[in-house]
């Protein structure tokens, strides 16, 4: 979460995340003098200058195309277009590390029908189930309860969820029984985990 009243000079890996996981409508994302600088809020400033070095998505990110296979594990190109709420890439994908975690794909969202995901999940006899919400572009487009540790789900894309102005789809996942593997039995892992993405392939 950025403060209103400061700016933010962040890595490229990092400045990636953030402008994924921000208001594009809002936060000024721009390179200045070399610099990856956030200013929170700025467009929403009527007495601040504009920038003529505003960043915008394909200047960030591969456009992808209907069919395309997107990898999450390390090898994966896929680990560019997370945002907030994931842990490091792992070999086989990446975990969710927040009870809310963002990936943002540049795409044309009017050209996808559905999005299949391919994912883990943190199951255990003593932790039996993981609640997912899935957002899109700010629609909440599909609930779902999961109780096996490895499965695939196709999200169909509502249509209001293809209106956004930026060309891009926004998936939001929450994570309600996010839980520490070190509490239900599984080791000394510490961090909060619930899905375990492994792939989308957008359809």
């Amino acid at each position: 979460a950025f403060d209103q009243d400061s700016l933010y000079i962040l890595d490229d890996s990092e400045f990636r995340s953030a402008f994924i996981s921000g208001n594009l409508a809002a936060d000024l994302f721009a390179k200045i003098d070399g610099l990856n600088v956030v200013a929170p809020k700025w467009k929403n400033c009527v007495d601040c200058r504009p920038s003529v070095d505003e960043i915008k998505i394909n200047d960030l990110f591969k456009p992808l195309a209907v069919g395309e296979r997107i990898s999450f594990n390390s090898a994966g190109y896929g680990v560019d277009y997370l945002g907030q709420g994931w842990s490091s890439p792992e070999p086989w994908g990446t975990w969710s590390d927040s009870s809310s975690s963002v990936v943002f794909l540049p795409t044309l969202p009017k050209e996808v029908h559905s999005i299949l995901i391919d994912f883990n999940a943190l199951i255990t006899p003593s932790h039996p189930a993981q609640r997912v919400e899935i957002i899109v572009n700010g629609v909440q487009t599909a609930s779902m309860t999961i109780k096996e540790s490895s499965a695939a789900t196709e999200v169909k894309l509502p249509e209001a969820a293809k209106l956004d102005s930026f060309s891009g789809i926004k998936i939001e996942f929450l994570l309600p029984d996010a839980a520490r593997p070190v509490d239900v039995g599984l080791g000394e892992d510490g961090r909060t985990l619930a899905l375990g993405l492994l792939a989308i392939t957008l359809k």
